[in-house]
């Protein structure tokens, strides 16, 4: 821990690419934190799970207490609304949106309270969530909670760091070692600057970069209401036992009968220089076959790459694209989730 603080002290970082470069060997042999905008509700009353369950895709009636699952929520036809974590902290629950959809999820969840008891409140403002991310950071974070915590995929541990009480738990769906540190707003300070006495904060652009890479859809960029869960890749936040809940029938008929019209996927570009691209539509044998939805340049895979959706069955190992606006396209090779370095042409199209 300590050569590793040194490390980072003695490093004289002036240029965007050059730090971006760093922070990312940083994730590579220790970590580095930021903070994570999310949404966040609170729900409270006796009927706060069996709420959840009626209304998403997976097994929440059964979470017992300092436990996490993760869930979607899906409009009648079986459109994603949002990825949401549920946490059990035993009393009540928190349960934390994508980017800024705590106003929608909760005006949602809001529709279909008839005679539950149960409260929900956007504690979005008076909370903070920050994450500790690289392959060292169950390491740092156990030194930070003196080793009370639990560090399992979907564990939920209260723990005490500095002089602050906060509940720490890891993002179960990062494969990178990623634990979120959540607390009240009036410790954040006093948490911020703990932590960058021992770790570097990171830019959102390396960030963005890992996140890509990984394969991570994002509420707005790859979780939107154009594509349902089955197309996004987040089968394993579906159960398929439970039975009813809001666009369960369709969901189930895409399943079963395999007619789920496109995937979420990963485009590699011929060329590394891909700030010119935006989001857009890819062509193949001059047909659409789908679009793009967030561009990075990965120090991985040393490359433009791109996470988009791409229709089923589509024969062939490149696409190419058209950013909005432009006329000219730009070539890529398709490739599997997540990506790896010297297998950026692995696909299967069956």
């Amino acid at each position: 821990m300590e050569a590793f603080v040194n490390h980072i002290a003695s490093s004289d970082l002036t240029q965007p690419r050059a730090l971006i470069e760093q922070e990312y060997e940083w994730i590579q042999s220790g970590a580095g934190f930021y903070t994570k905008k999310i949404g966040i509700l609170e729900l409270r009353g006796k009927d706060s799970l069996d709420l959840l369950h009626r209304l998403s895709t997976n097994d929440i009636k059964t979470l017992q207490p300092h436990r996490i699952v993760q869930t979607v929520l899906t409009t009648e036809k079986g459109r994603i609304i949002d990825v949401i974590t549920v946490c059990n902290h035993g009393d009540f629950l928190t349960l934390l949106t994508g980017g800024n959809n705590a106003v929608a999820v909760k005006e949602w969840l809001d529709k279909f309270i008839i005679m539950e008891e149960l409260e929900i409140l956007d504690v979005t403002i008076g909370t903070s969530i920050f994450t500790v991310m690289g392959v060292q950071a169950e390491s740092i974070i156990s030194y930070l909670t003196n080793g009370n915590i639990l560090t399992d995929r979907w564990s939920i541990t209260k723990a005490e760091i500095g002089e602050s009480n906060a509940y720490v738990y890891r993002d179960p769906m990062w494969t990178l070692p990623s634990f979120n540190v959540m607390l009240g707003s009036g410790d954040a300070e006093k948490i911020s600057e703990l932590l960058t006495r021992i770790l570097p904060s990171l830019n959102p652009q390396t960030v963005e970069m890992v996140r890509i890479e990984e394969g991570i859809p994002k509420s707005g960029r790859e979780i939107t209401e154009q594509v349902n869960p089955l197309e996004a890749g987040l089968q394993p936040l579906i159960s398929f036992t439970k039975g009813c809940y809001i666009g369960q029938e369709v969901i189930a008929r895409l399943d079963t009968y395999k007619k789920t019209q496109r995937k979420l996927s990963g485009f590699v570009f011929d060329r590394k220089d891909i700030s010119d691209l935006t989001p857009g539509t890819l062509f193949s044998g001059g047909f659409e076959v789908g679009w793009t939805t967030s561009h990075t340049y990965s120090q991985r895979m040393d490359a433009g790459i791109a996470l988009g959706y791409l229709k089923e069955g589509q024969v062939g190992e490149r696409v190419e694209l058209e950013s909005q606006g432009q006329m000219e396209r730009h070539g890529a090779k398709i490739c599997n989730l997540p990506f790896k370095s010297g297998a950026h042409i692995s696909i299967d199209n069956t």
